[in-house]
C-alpha cells in the first residue's frame, strides 16, 4: 500500500457518564499585550521531536508514565543502513571535520593512538587476524604481481626477514636465540675431528635450517618446487640445504660447517687445489689451506681412537701393513730439485670379532697351539659329511627360485609392485653365515721402505710404539700375528691354520668362491666360447677392475651379476618360448603371477648340478659344449 494512502492514526475518543461540557471550555485567551510573559524558543532538539516522534528525547525523568497506551502513536523501526551507507556517512563526517580528517591520517591515527579505548579497538583488531584479511584484500584489488609498488614492498619487508634469519646465526650471533646453532655451524678447522665427520648428515642439517631459518626456507621451497607434477631424479630438499649453506659462507666465511665437510670429501676424491680454490670462492667448499689443516686435525683425531682401542685388553688387535710407491714431480728440474719415489707404508688397524664366550687373551696366546691335537676324521664319513646334503639342495632350488622371480620382477615388473604384492617369498637359510662387519681404523702413512727385515722392524716399531702407544703387555696379550703358525713348535702345525680361522668370515668364502669361479671359467684368451668369462669380460664396460690374478670383490660382484642376469633373460625366453625381450616384457607385464611358474621351469630345466649333467651324458656330447657350459655356470652362480 502507498505510504499517502495508509492510515497513519487510529484514535477514538470516548466520554464518561459525568462527563462535564463547561470542563470543555477552552483556556483563558492570552492576552496579547507586551505585558505578558515572554515565551521561550523551543530548543533544536525539541523541534526534532516534533519531526519524528520515534526521538528519545522526551523519555526521561520528566516525561509522564501514567499515560494511556490505548492513545499513543506505536513507533515505527528504522529501515538498516547498508554497509555503503555507513561508510558513506562516516567519510562524509569525515569532510566536515575542521582540517579534513584523510584516509590515511584516520587508518594511521587509529593504529598509532595512544588513546586507550583506540588502543582497544585496534587490539581487537589485529587479534582476530582482520590486518591479514585485509593485506589479501589489498593485493586482490589491486591486481597482485600487476601493483609494482606493492611487490617491492612486499619483497623488503622479506628481504628484512631473511637478514634478520642470517644475522642471527653470523654478525649477530650473540644476541639472538641460536647462538648454539651459530656455534655448531662456524667449526674452525683445528677443531674437525671423527666425530664432526660421523656426526654430519644432510637431513640433520636440514631440519637444523628449518628450525633457525623458516622463512629463508619457504622461499626456497616456493623458489625449487614446480606446480607441475613429473618425475625428477634430484633430491631438491638436498639442493635447499646445500643452497642455504652456500647463502651462509657468502655472509660469513665462518659459517662454513657444510663447506668443511665438502672440503673433506673433495681430498679424499683428489680433487685439485685449483678447482678446490674456484668452488670456495662459489661458497661450496672451504679454502685449500682451511681443507690442508682440517685433514691433520681429523688425521691427529682418527689416530687418537685408533689409540684407544688398541689398548682395550679384551680386543684382538691385528695390523696389516703394504708398501706403495709415489712420486712428487718436479716442473723444473735441477740439480738440488726434481721428481723423488717415495717408499711409503699403509697400515690399518684391525679389531677382529672375539667368538662368543672366549677370551682375546687365550685366543691370541701361542701356548694353546701345543695343546691341541691333531684333527681326527673318520675316513668312512669323511666324504659324506662335507658333501650338502638333501635338505641343503632343497633349500638350495628353493632361494635359486626366489633370486630369479626378483630379478625378473626388478627387469620388467619395476617399482610399482612390491613383494607382496606380487606373492614373492623371502630367503630363508636355518645354516646361513652371518655378515660381520670388521672394525677398522686407518693410521697415519709412514715413508719406510720395508722390503728388508730391518725396515720392517722400524715400521713395526713406529705403529706399534709411536702411534698406537701399546704397552708391552697388552701386545703380547692381544695382536694377533700374521705369521702365528711358524711360532707354533707341536706336531700338529699344519692342521692349526689358527690365523686363518681368526679372520674368516662371509666375504672370505665368497672371495674364495670368487676365485674359483674365475679360474674355472675364465678361459684362454684365443677362446671362441660364447659363454667363457673371458669372451664376456671384453663386453662389460668398466672391465679394467676384473681379472682372474687379483680379485677385486666389488667388481666381481657386479660382473657375475650382469652375467646372471643374462642368463636369467635368455633361460626366462626359452620356458615362455619368446623370441625378444619386448615379447618377453609384455608376458610377464600381462600376467605378474607367472614368476613363479617361469622360475621353477628355470630351475628345472637349466639350473643343474655338474653329476645331473653327467648323468644325463650331457657333458659327453661331441663338438662344442656350449649348453654344459652355460649351465655350468648358471649353477655356480646362483650358488655364490
Amino acid at each position: 500500500m502507498p505510504l499517502e494512502s495508509r492510515q497513519l492514526f487510529n484514535l477514538s475518543l470516548h466520554f464518561s457518564d459525568g462527563y462535564d461540557e463547561l470542563s470543555g471550555e477552552s483556556s483563558p485567551v492570552r492576552p496579547s499585550s507586551p505585558d505578558g510573559p515572554a515565551l521561550t524558543p523551543p530548543t533544536r532538539q525539541e523541534l526534532l521531536a516534533v519531526i519524528d516522534p520515534s526521538t528519545e528525547y522526551f523519555e526521561g525523568e520528566d516525561r509522564e508514565e501514567d499515560y494511556d497506551s490505548e492513545y499513543t502513536v506505536p513507533n515505527k523501526r528504522k529501515v538498516p543502513q547498508t554497509l555503503d551507507s555507513k561508510i558513506s556517512g562516516i567519510l562524509d563526517h569525515m569532510h566536515m571535520v575542521d582540517g579534513r580528517l584523510s584516509m590515511h591520517q584516520f587508518i594511521s591515527g587509529v593504529f598509532k593512538s595512544n588513546n586507550p579505548s583506540t588502543k582497544k579497538s585496534s587490539g581487537r583488531f589485529y587479534s582476530e587476524n582482520s590486518h591479514i584479511n585485509i593485506m589479501d584484500l589489498w593485493w586482490m584489488q589491486n591486481g597482485g604481481m600487476q601493483d609494482v609498488s606493492m611487490v617491492e614492498w612486499i619483497m623488503d619487508r622479506a628481504a628484512e626477514i631473511c637478514n634478520q634469519e642470517a644475522s642471527f646465526l653470523t654478525n649477530q650471533a650473540s644476541k639472538g636465540p641460536y647462538n648454539e646453532v651459530a656455534e655448531y655451524l662456524h667449526p674452525p678447522s683445528s677443531k674437525i675431528n671423527v666425530d664432526t665427520v660421523d656426526k654430519f648428515q644432510l637431513k640433520q642439517l636440514q631440519s637444523t635450517y628449518d628450525q633457525v631459518t623458516p622463512n629463508f626456507q619457504k622461499l626456497l621451497k616456493a623458489f625449487t618446487t614446480s606446480s607441475q607434477e613429473q618425475d625428477f631424479d634430484k633430491r631438491r630438499d638436498f639442493g635447499q640445504v646445500m643452497i642455504t649453506s652456500m647463502a651462509l659462507n657468502m655472509r660469513s666465511m665462518k659459517t662454513n660447517y657444510h663447506q668443511a665437510i665438502n672440503s673433506l670429501i673433495f681430498w679424499d676424491n683428489r680433487v685439485s687445489k685449483r678447482l678446490v680454490q674456484m668452488l670456495n670462492q662459489l661458497g661450496v667448499c672451504s679454502s685449500y689451506p682451511f681443507q690442508i689443516k682440517a685433514v691433520k686435525s681429523l688425521s691427529w683425531s682418527a689416530t687418537q681412537v685408533a689409540r684407544k682401542v688398541a689398548n682395550d685388553p679384551l680386543k684382538i688387535k691385528m695390523l696389516p701393513y703394504d708398501n706403495f710407491n709415489w712420486m712428487t714431480h718436479a716442473w723444473e728440474t735441477s740439480a738440488l730439485h726434481k721428481s723423488q719415489t717415495h717408499d711409503e707404508v699403509s697400515a690399518l688397524l684391525v679389531i677382529l670379532p672375539t667368538p662368543p664366550g672366549e677370551d682375546a687373551h687365550k685366543i691370541t696366546s701361542i701356548g694353546q697351539f701345543k695343546e691341541k691335537s691333531r684333527h681326527n676324521i673318520n675316513p668312512i664319513t669323511a666324504l659324506s659329511d662335507i658333501l650338502p646334503s638333501n635338505g641343503d639342495q632343497v633349500a638350495f632350488r628353493k632361494n635359486a627360485a626366489i633370486h630369479i622371480q626378483n630379478i625378473l620382477a626388478e627387469l620388467f615388473v619395476g617399482n610399482s609392485l612390491n613383494k607382496k604384492q606380487l606373492s614373492i617369498p623371502s630367503f630363508n637359510d636355518d645354516n646361513a653365515i652371518n655378515p660381520i662387519k670388521t672394525e677398522e681404523y686407518y693410521l697415519p702413512t709412514f715413508d719406510q721402505e720395508q722390503g728388508s727385515t730391518q725396515g720392517n722392524m722400524i715400521v713395526l716399531e713406529h705403529y706399534f710404539q709411536k702411534v698406537l702407544a701399546i704397552p708391552k703387555k697388552t701386545f703380547e696379550d692381544t695382536i694377533a700375528a700374521q705369521d702365528q703358525r711358524t711360532l707354533d713348535l707341536s706336531p700338529d702345525t699344519f692342521d692349526h691354520l689358527s690365523s686363518i680361522c681368526t679372520v674368516g668370515g662371509l666375504m672370505h668364502y665368497e672371495m674364495n668362491f670368487i676365485s674359483a669361479i674365475a679360474g674355472n671359467f675364465w678361459g684362454s684368451e684365443k677362446n671362441t666360447d660364447a659363454v667363457s668369462l673371458s669372451t664376456l669380460h671384453k663386453l662389460f664396460p668398466s672391465r679394467t677392475d676384473v681379472n682372474s690374478c687379483k680379485i677385486n670383490y666389488y667388481a666381481w660382484l657386479q660382473f657375475l651379476e650382469v652375467v646372471l642376469h643374462a642368463l636369467v633373460l635368455k633361460a626366462a625366453m626359452k620356458v615362455t618360448s619368446t623370441s625378444s625381450l619386448n615379447e618377453l616384457s609384455s608376458y610377464i607385464s600381462s600376467n605378474t603371477t607367472c614368476l613363479e611358474e617361469i622360475a621353477t621351469s628355470i630351475m628345472r630345466q637349466f639350473v643343474t648340478s655338474p653329476t645331473r649333467l653327467e648323468g644325463l651324458q650331457i657333458k659327453k656330447l661331441p663338438n662344442d659344449t656350449l649348453n654344459g657350459h652355460a649351465v655350468l655356470l648358471f649353477h655356480n652362480i646362483l650358488t655364490l
